[in-house]
């Protein structure tokens, strides 16, 4: 039995996180050994196989401390690969991974954002030339990074999400306090990356509030005490992160999405496989691959009032909308279990001496 390691910065809330815990799940089910090994215990997804931490240490001596743990972990479990879902910022850090921690294991670097800043650093280019191969989770993401690395084989596996479970979830009944009508925003409240500032502004200079269609924002994360600050209003509805969000996504008039970077958004998977259109910025990694403007959403140009012209004209847009919201048909086959498993088998299969 191939013993795998999945290397993740948390199990704790964000799309990564959750696409590293159903990796596990999706590979153990195949019949590998699984192993997930987590920089910061913060657990909220379920996962497949064995569960470790390394208890995080300040001071150089204790950094050292904590490499030879995580290699430890690796030897005792008789790893020979390693899926590295970690985000990479530092250049020094990821020497210490390539050249002690991972040395003599194959590397499988996965890339869930566009953001090159976060997974494929300039300042760590030459030391992630090492790396065996890059899975990216959309083509676009793909094709804007991979030429930077032409000597590292690099493959386009989405992230299996589990759609086949969504329509029960969403059969759920709302909490009773929930508005009528509602656009809904949810995931990580981090707005460098995902500007929701920018959509409560739009949303308040719209008609909107007049037509008693609410802002839902469904989430937890860094920028939410700020949030809600600057744009608490009646009409603007913070809703703490819960473990079911399909309700709330499936009875929406619409899901909307501002994001800076992205990789393939889940959200917006999700929202359209229930049925719900998406309003989302044009130029957002991998979106092109999910909507289609006019059939399954509205795209918008980031700019002055663009996005606001959108949510005046939402009434109309439902309407049009109502027979064609739905996965493309194409990537629909894409997003099969099946299918992701025997692409993952197939990555791993070269891999195995």
């Amino acid at each position: 039995m191939t013993s795998v390691a999945i290397v993740v910065n948390s199990l704790g809330m964000g799309g990564a996180e959750r696409s590293a815990s159903n990796l596990s799940l999706l590979l153990h089910d195949a019949g590998y050994d699984v192993h997930v090994i987590a920089v910061w215990n913060n657990k909220f997804y379920p996962h497949g196989g064995t569960y470790d931490a390394i208890q995080q240490r300040s001071g150089l001596l204790r950094k050292l401390q904590m490499a030879r743990e995580f290699k430890r972990l690796l030897v005792n479990y008789k790893v020979t690969q390693v899926i590295d879902y970690r985000t990479r910022v530092n250049a020094l850090k990821e020497r210490s991974f390539q050249s002690y921690i991972y040395r003599g294991l194959r590397t499988i670097y996965t890339v869930h954002s566009a953001n090159e800043a976060l997974y494929l650093p300039s300042k760590a280019r030459k030391i992630l030339m090492g790396v065996n191969d890059f899975v990216f989770v959309s083509q676009d993401t793909h094709d804007r990074l991979a030429p930077q690395f032409p000597s590292v084989p690099s493959h386009v596996v989405y992230n299996w999400m589990k759609l086949d479970e969504l329509d029960a979830l969403s059969r759920k009944r709302l909490p009773p306090e929930a508005p009528q009508k509602y656009i809904l925003w949810f995931g990580r409240l981090d707005d460098d990356t995902k500007d929701i500032s920018g959509i409560c502004k739009a949303y308040m200079n719209s008609d909107l509030p007049d037509q008693d269609i609410h802002l839902m924002i469904l989430g937890d994360g860094p920028s939410r005490m700020k949030l809600m600050k600057d744009h608490m209003h009646p009409m603007i509805d913070f809703r703490d992160a819960v473990d079911n969000p399909y309700p709330f996504v499936a009875k929406a008039v619409a899901t909307i999405i501002n994001s800076r970077f992205e990789g393939l958004p889940t959200v917006v998977v999700e929202s359209l496989h229930l049925g719900t259109f998406v309003i989302a910025k044009d130029d957002i990694p991998g979106i092109g691959e999910l909507v289609m403007d006019g059939v399954n959403g509205i795209l918008f140009s980031e700019g002055d009032g663009n996005l606001t012209e959108v949510l005046n004209q939402i009434n109309e847009h439902a309407t049009s909308l109502e027979d064609g919201v739905g996965l493309p048909p194409d990537l629909e086959s894409r997003l099969d279990k099946n299918y992701i498993a025997a692409q993952w088998q197939a990555i791993l299969s070269q891999h195995t001496s």
